[in-house]
């Protein structure tokens, strides 16, 4: 299917943008960031730039670090494997038109073959543990709890933002599948959140609430110090890999309770260029800002290359 309709895609990946002149893409960071530059209305990013840093670190964090989490879930078990493969497949058969092309029986065993093969990439993905993938997820639905608790429905207050949808996305399939789903049944409130998440179509809140001053909930800076004992150090170890052209990233999460191990990714290495480059186009009072809440959170790591160049606007 990629091949017939969308050849020029590098990586044949959903979801994919058909543009108004036809022309498309499917890197769903960059496809949000220009939509929503190009509509004014319900709008997902804060217009301060130190906000939207922010929330940007936050929305990396659940597209590459909860991803693992997400991919585990689904295939941490045989049984859990042979369901989660299957439903997916199945699915995926009956909106291509897939379903047509065989018998329910070769279908079966196509999403067996798949399911083998998915199994099979959970050291790549994820890495060696469930154990802090499950640490990670219990602290993330808290974290929505608490902050549903003292009034604020979404990370950065009434108005959803890029870091909302971020956790979403991969929170939307953690209540799908039966291992991780288990997880979630402690957290009901966290669990409504998700399916509040599904369909904000009726919701109407303030613009205002995205154009508050640069002020850090508490929902933000615990995700932040989430982030500081886990996707931060792998972020800047995977990168030192890449560089290095190491077959390996290992190093210890949880303030060295787990260690972490698994092959590099390249495209996290360019992730981290991607923050950076963003943080580095921060200035005056934004750029205060995030220092200080980088600095409360112990992130401040993330930027420390950046810090020590002599260049930078520090």
């Amino acid at each position: 299917m990629f091949q017939t309709h969308f050849p020029k895609l590098k990586v044949p990946v959903i979801p994919v943008l058909i543009r108004p002149d036809e022309t498309y893409a499917n890197d769903s960071t960059p496809l949000i960031l220009e939509l929503d530059m190009k509509y004014s209305q319900r709008r997902i990013i804060p217009a301060n730039a130190g906000q939207a840093f922010l929330s940007a670190l936050v929305e990396d964090f659940a597209d590459e670090w909860m991803t693992k989490i997400m991919f585990e879930g689904r295939f941490h078990t045989k049984e859990d494997a042979k369901f989660g493969a299957k439903w997916q497949f199945w699915q995926g058969a009956a909106e291509s038109g897939m379903i047509k092309m065989g018998t329910p029986a070769q279908l079966d065993s196509a999403a067996e073959y798949f399911g083998k093969r998915q199994v099979g990439r959970r050291q790549r993905i994820v890495g060696n543990d469930w154990a802090p993938m499950e640490k990670t997820l219990r602290r993330v639905c808290e974290i929505i709890e608490s902050s549903i608790s003292v009034g604020n429905p979404f990370l950065f207050g009434q108005q959803p933002t890029v870091a909302d949808f971020g956790l979403f996305g991969q929170m939307r399939q953690l209540i799908m599948d039966p291992f991780p789903a288990r997880v979630m049944y402690e957290y009901p409130t966290a669990w409504a959140w998700v399916w509040k998440m599904d369909d904000l179509s009726g919701y109407d809140a303030s613009e205002d609430s995205l154009c508050a001053p640069n002020k850090a909930s508490d929902a933000v800076l615990d995700i932040l110090k989430l982030m500081s004992k886990t996707y931060i150090p792998f972020l800047l170890a995977n990168a030192d890999a890449v560089k290095m052209g190491s077959k390996s990233v290992a190093l210890t999460i949880f303030d060295g309770e787990f260690k972490h191990k698994q092959p590099p990714f390249k495209y996290q290495a360019w992730c981290l260029d991607q923050l950076l480059l963003r943080y580095q186009a921060l200035t005056g009072a934004d750029l205060k800002y995030v220092n200080e809440v980088l600095q409360v959170t112990g992130c401040l790591s993330l930027v420390a290359t950046v810090m020590a160049t002599p260049a930078s606007k520090l």
